[in-house]
Parts: structure tokens; sequence; C-alpha cells
């Protein structure tokens, strides 16, 4: 049998199965192509709990953890304070606590916190170095979360080198045990009669006030127990809400702050604890002030970033308010201490990716959680 008389023979068999709904036959199977992976998705959120109408408290009783690294916390505070506080009953109406560990290099800007602190009489306070072997025994019994803190002694600026290729995870365990220690300190309070508990990062301009009678309201109306006021507009994050700020009942925010269970981090985490169960809804604009723009902002009233689309993500266009020179909780002790800060790490890389190391003698790299 020629050549040619097989290549026709095996068109017409192929056209035969065609026609009689059979797939036509491949000259090589093994040259198959394979199927293409679905994308990686989020863990299913948890189910949402049954909501009833919540009667608050009269007058209504908040709580605030600062829960956080601690970064610019002396200078956007008295924003804090403007927008938060003082429009919803004023600091007698709070519980507050601050929870931020910090970095070596920032132990002046901490004790200028822990007097902060002092001065406004918050409730809770634990503002300490950041320190892998404290954070190792908060998840004791935790495996899935300890096997990103192993017990290594290379180490870059507290960065492990053998934890570098999950960095995301490696931070956010430091970040959650923030979260999860201002919410256990608040059980361990007498406070039993919340309306609202507010979780935000202790670094945060928020931007526009939040009226909390009216987050009440629509809570009730909405028969929902959390709100959260943006949402990730990046595609690989598919519109999942950004929890630098969120406002949930007691309920929900038990159920938020909870210890983490060493699955997918930061984004999905908090997708799978709060998920489909929180209101998305734009009440405020806020973002999150760095170090090296703390000047133009006190200075010039301006906000500058060098993380665009991340720290300014839910900033939305919003102006800043002028320079908080006048506020009330403006302290131009504080505002000095920042700026030696800023003029003595000038020459700093904050790094993005830890494990970067850097080599020149005048540069170091460091990451603050």
């Amino acid at each position: 049998m020629t050549r040619r008389f097989m290549h026709v023979a095996t068109l017409a068999i192929s056209a035969i199965n065609v026609l009689a709904g059979a797939p036509p036959a491949r000259k090589n199977p093994r040259s198959r192509a394979k199927p293409k992976q679905p994308p990686a998705s989020y863990p299913p959120p948890a189910p949402c709990p049954p909501v009833t109408q919540f009667a608050a408290k009269k007058p209504p009783r908040y709580a605030l953890l600062l829960a956080g690294g601690l970064r610019s916390f002396v200078i956007t505070w008295p924003l804090t304070l403007k927008s938060l506080i003082e429009p919803n009953g004023g600091r007698q109406a709070w519980w507050i606590a601050l929870v931020a560990p910090h970095d070596k290099r920032e132990q002046e800007l901490a004790d200028a916190a822990l007097d902060l602190a002092r001065r406004y009489q918050f409730d809770f306070v634990r503002v300490v170095r950041e320190d892998e072997n404290a954070t190792r025994k908060f998840y004791e019994g935790v495996p899935a979360v300890l096997q990103y803190l192993p017990r290594d002694p290379v180490a870059t600026f507290g960065i492990t080198k053998r934890t570098t290729r999950s960095w995301v995870a490696w931070t956010f365990a430091f970040q959650w045990e923030s979260v999860t220690r201002a919410h256990e300190a608040l059980l361990a309070s007498n406070e039993s009669e919340l309306t609202l508990i507010v979780r935000m990062r202790p670094d945060m301009l928020l931007i526009k006030p939040i009226d909390l009678t009216q987050v009440d309201a629509t809570l009730n109306r909405e028969r929902k127990s959390s709100l959260i006021p943006c949402q990730q507009t990046a595609p690989r994050f598919r519109g999942r809400p950004i929890d630098e700020i969120i406002v949930a009942r007691p309920v929900a925010m038990a159920a938020y702050a909870r210890r983490w269970d060493g699955s997918e981090p930061a984004e999905p985490y908090v997708h799978k604890v709060v998920g489909r169960c929180a209101l998305l809804r734009t009440i405020t604009s806020f973002a999150s002030l760095e170090h090296e723009f703390v000047a133009d902002y006190v200075r010039d009233g301006l906000y500058k970033t060098a993380k665009t689309l991340v720290h300014d993500r839910c900033l939305r266009g919003a102006p800043i308010p002028p320079s908080p020179a006048n506020y009330t909780g403006f302290n131009a002790t504080d505002y000095a201490l920042a700026l030696r800060f800023n003029e003595q790490n000038k020459r700093v890389i904050w790094c993005d990716r830890p494990g970067t190391i850097f080599t020149k003698d005048t540069t170091h790299c460091e990451q603050v959680v």
C-alpha cells in the first residue's frame, strides 16, 4: 500500500467518524495539549450567620482596635480623633486598644506612641518590637502557621532567608497577631454592651468622617453584621474586601479577629472569615501614610505614596484635609520625631520583598510589618 493511498484512507476514516459523531483520529496522541488549569480561586466563604435587628445601648458605646504596624501612627492619630472619635460621642464613648509591633529603628516613635496613648487614656496598649520568637509562641499548637516561622538563626533584619518565598504568609502572621491580641484584650475587659467595633490599621489617614449612627442603622436595614468601606479593584483580587478598616457587631468581629489558622493569607483569608457576609459600602476614604511622606502631609496638606494602587487604593480621589497642625490631637514634638526619623533613614530601602539583600555599604534593607 502506497504512502499516498494510506493518507487518503486516513482522511476517509476521519470523515466517517465525524459523520458518526466520533472525534477525529489523532496522528500522534502524545502531542495532545494539556487541558488548561482553572484559575486559582478563593476558599468558599463561611456561611453567614442569621442577623437580627440589633438594639443598641443608649447612648451607644464603641470600641476601636488599632492593630497593625506602628509606622506613622503618631501623625495619623489626630485625623482618627477628628474623623472617628469626636463625631461619635467623643473619647468617653470609646474603648481603645493599640497593638502595634515596630521595627527597632522606630524606638523613638514607639516611645512617642506610648506617651500619646497615656495622654488619651487608651484602655489597652501593646507597643513592642517585632519578635519572631514571641509570634511563634503566640501560634503554638497551630502547625499550619508555625511552618512560616522556622527557627532560622540566619536572618536579615528579622526576615529569615528560609521564609523569603512565603513572605506574605510570614508577615501576615505578625499582622494578624496584632488583630487577635487587640480583640482578646477587648474580650478580657468589662465591655459587654458595645454597639460597634472598629478595627483599623494605626497608620491610616481617615479622610472622611464616619457616622456610626448611620452605620448602625444601615446594618440593621440590610440585615448585615459588618461593613467594609473599600474593596480591591485589581483584577486578581476580583473585588474582594480590603479590611484596613472594618466596622462590625461584636459577634462578627469575634469571627473576623480569631487567631489565624494558617490558611491562605491576606485578602483570601479576609474573604474566608468575612466573605459575602460583610456589607461593602463606601462610607469614608482612607489611605496609608508612609514615613517618608509625613512632611508633605503635615506641612503642605498633600498625600504622596511610593506604592500607588496599594496604599492609596481606598482614597478614591478624595481631597486631603488641611494640615493637621491645628487639630486637637496634633503634637509638634511627635512631628519633629517623625522628621528626624526620616532624616536618619532617608538612605534606607524599605523592602517590598523580603530576601532582597542590598550590598551597598550606605544602604540597608528592612521590612516593617
